[in-house]
This record gives structure tokens, C-alpha cells and sequence, in this order.
């Protein structure tokens, strides 16, 4: 901040000011912020078959009717606050939430999912809030570099447990990343499925949670839900970075009281990945 005298006002800022919308005369919202919030509400009821994943804000106090906070999980994943200039890709990007949030921070953001517009909800949101994020029906598998170009920051939110072939999808994140990836994922640490319900590793042994193991899911064992195909332990989420040519960061395990889930920051390493320089079938 500077200490010193003000500087003179600009012409621009002598100019007299666009009159700003007026509160309601009893203290509610604007008649624009009013109509604004009509609109979005009306946006909603309209969406009739979304699938609905994330809950974020699209007008003043008008929330999607999802169960992910996406500012509670940008906190937990410590994403940036400022990402000007640069470049971002979600991948498993849902309904946009979080899409939304980092083009609001500055980011150049490119959305990607396999469910269709009509599902997904994210091209109807954008325009209703005149986004400029870009959104493409795409599976992770389908990454390419030379189609979709890399990015300085690539956000894999909720989605590698989802993966019949997580290790290929990590090599394909890995190829359309510049710099870092944020990685948030369930994990087997507490979130053991049994047939007695969700049990922590720590009931059996606690060196447990030191190995890289992994959980697989034929059916519905995960929450009820056949999307799920595995459930790795942090370690095996940490190795698994490491063996795709990232450097990974432990962000911590959440949420608070029932930490299931956990999250790192992976900066990718130049050169050949690790399975690379090894070999593999």
C-alpha cells in the first residue's frame, strides 16, 4: 500500500459513476439482484435431469441442489486463490462447480466429463452466468495432448476411485499437465467397505495404513454405488503419483470426524515418468 499522497483521479475516474442498483425499501435485495435470483431459480427447475454432484452458489443465496461443497473442498484441497493467467483443466468436472470457482479466481478453464450436456448441467450454468469455461464430452482415457493441449494446473477431484484403469488415467492426467495436480480421492484408511460396514484399517493393524493397499469393488460394496472400483490407502495414492512422474504433496484427510477422503498437490517431474524409465507391459 502506499504511504504517500493519493495520486490525482484519472478523466476515467472523474467520470460520474453508473448509478448502482438500489436495496429494496425494506432492506431485501436489489430489484436486479431480485430478478437475478428469479432467474437462477427458475434455471434450476428447468434442469430437471441433471444429476446433481456439487452444490455452489449461481446467484445471491440460490445454491445447486448437490451434496459436494465446492468452496469447503477448494479449501481442503488448498487450491490457489489467484490463478491469473494461467491455464486449467477439471477432469470429472460434473455440474462445474468447481470449473466455475477457478475461472472466478482467473484461470482459463477447459471442463471435461463423460455425462451429456443434458446431465451434467455445466453448458446451461455457464451461460446463465456468462462463463467462459469450455466443455467437452470426454472420458479421462480420451486425454491428448495434441487434441486438448496441456495445462499449468490439472484438477482430478473425486474421480480416480471411479476408474476401472486408474494407473492409465493417472499417465494420461500426467500428459496434459504443465505444472500441478490436484488429486482428491476416497480412501481405504478409514473407509474400509465390509459386509459389516465401513471399518478403519486401524481395527485390524495400523501398519496397515502404511502399505500401499488397495480395495476392489465388484459391485455396489462402495456406498451403494457400481461407478466404484477401488478404494487405495494414502500410501497407495502416494505411490501411484510417484510412479506416474509426479512429486506429491500430502494435503491432509478429511472431512473432520469421518476422514474417508484425503488430498494431495502433485507437481509433475521433468522428463520420463517413473514407470517409464523402469518398463512396463
Amino acid at each position: 500500500m502506499n504511504a504517500g499522497k493519493a495520486a490525482p483521479k484519472s478523466d476515467a475516474e472523474q467520470q460520474p459513476r453508473a448509478p448502482q442498483p438500489q436495496p429494496a425499501a425494506d432492506g431485501g435485495p436489489s430489484v436486479s439482484d431480485a430478478n437475478r435470483i428469479g432467474d437462477a431459480k427458475r434455471l434450476l427447475a428447468s434442469l430437471q435431469g441433471v444429476s446433481w454432484h456439487q452444490r455452489f452458489e449461481i446467484a445471491p443465496g440460490v445454491f445447486t441442489p448437490g451434496t459436494k461443497d465446492v468452496l469447503d473442498i477448494c479449501q481442503q484441497m488448498q487450491l490457489p486463490s489467484d490463478l491469473s493467467g494461467k491455464t486449467l483443466l477439471d477432469v470429472g468436472a460434473s455440474n462445474g462447480g468447481f470449473s466455475f470457482e477457478m475461472e472466478r479466481r482467473g484461470a482459463a478453464v477447459t471442463a471435461i466429463d463423460v455425462l451429456p450436456e443434458e446431465l451434467c448441467g455445466l453448458p446451461a450454468i455457464a451461460h446463465f452466468l456468462g462463463s467462459k469455461v469450455k466443455y467437452r464430452k470426454l472420458s479421462v482415457y480420451d486425454l491428448d495432448p495434441h487434441d486438448i493441449g496441456a495445462f499449468d494446473t490439472v484438477l482430478f477431484l473425486g474421480v480416480i476411485y471411479h476408474l476401472r484403469h486408474p494407473l492409465l488415467g493417472l499417465d494420461k492426467i500426467w500428459a496434459v499437465t504443465n505444472e500441478w495436480c490436484y488429486l482428491e480421492s476416497h480412501v481405504l484408511d478409514e473407509g474400509l467397505a465390509t459386509p459389516w460396514g465401513m471399518r478403519s484399517l486401524k481395527e485390524f493393524d495400523p501398519r496397515l495404513t502404511q502399505l500401499p493397499l488397495v480395495e476392489f469393488h465388484r459391485l455396489d460394496e462402495l456406498n451403494g454405488d457400481l461407478s466404484n472400483w477401488f478404494s487405495p490407502t494414502v500410501a497407495a495414492l502416494e505411490a501411484w503419483l510417484w510412479s506416474a512422474g509426479f512429486k506429491p504433496e500430502f494435503l491432509g484427510q478429511f472431512p473432520p470426524g469421518k476422514p474417508v477422503r484425503c488430498g494431495f498437490r502433485a507437481k509433475k517431474l521433468p522428463g520420463p515418468s517413473e514407470w517409464q524409465r523402469i518398463g512396463a507391459y
